[in-house]
């Protein structure tokens, strides 16, 4: 069984002193500065994957997908070139290790191109970007007591990416402004005269609705095999209950 371990207080520490709001409060001491050379090789690593998806793109519906791409990575790429990645050799160490434990213990990761980072971002969040980039936030390493919390963190969102719960979603919305349904809805609106955007408003919604129940339907999907993979590392599985309770009081934290 494993638990905390002493780099994670220094990976607190180390995160919070170069958050906006803490820097003035930096002690004398400087820490390591970020890895220039690392953060273009995962920025370079992500354009080469868009290139990639863009090229082997079909021809059906492939406008849409091209527009929702092109946006999608251009979210990626300003992450991944900004100063919110922290790629400093040691807090980027630690956390490979960390990863690198978690595949070595689950063959179905293995081989799965990922770029794995803390960022300096204050709100408590962690999230799987679709295309393998995964983001885990200053903001929740506060919240979490040791080092099998975070390990749950990530085996979630590595199970976001594997499961391909992204791209899935995207096809799922592509499919369905495209459908027959759909366009003939919008048709019949086009020909309307009262109440269209009332009505519009509405199909918008509907859309929307089945979106926020897929996206239910994906949490839970990927805490089950979030569960897998954890399990197979030999960190305590206690840990899943603390992680979700931490993250139902973040939620409730950040409703409220």
């Amino acid at each position: 069984m494993k638990t905390g371990t002493p780099p994670v207080i220094f990976l607190l520490l180390f995160l919070l002193l170069n958050l906006p709001g803490f820097a003035q409060l930096q002690p004398v001491y400087s820490f390591q500065k970020d890895d220039t050379v690392l953060r273009k090789k995962y920025y370079e690593q992500a354009l080469q994957k868009k290139k990639d998806l863009l090229q082997s793109m079909g021809k059906e519906n492939a406008k849409d997908y091209k527009e929702i791409y092109e946006d999608q990575y251009k979210q990626i790429g300003l992450f991944l070139q900004s100063t919110r990645t922290v790629t400093a050799p040691e807090p980027d160490k630690y956390l490979q290790s960390i990863v690198q434990k978690i595949i070595a213990a689950n063959d179905e990761l293995k081989g799965l191109d990922m770029r794995v980072v803390f960022s300096r971002d204050w709100w408590p969040n962690a999230y799987s970007m679709g295309e393998g980039t995964i983001s885990i936030n200053a903001g929740l390493m506060i919240f979490l007591d040791n080092e099998a919390e975070l390990v749950f963190v990530l085996c979630h969102e590595l199970s976001h990416y594997y499961l391909n719960h992204s791209t899935k979603a995207i096809k799922k919305y592509v499919e369905t402004i495209n459908s027959d349904a759909y366009q003939k809805e919008l048709k019949r609106l086009s020909k309307q005269e009262f109440n269209v955007n009332r009505q519009l408003e509405k199909l918008v919604r509907s859309i929307a609705f089945d979106s926020r129940r897929h996206s239910r339907e994906n949490e839970a999907e990927a805490d089950r095999q979030a569960f897998t993979f954890m399990k197979r590392t030999g960190y305590d599985c206690g840990a899943i209950k603390t992680s979700l309770s931490v993250l139902d009081v973040i939620d409730d934290s950040l409703i409220y």
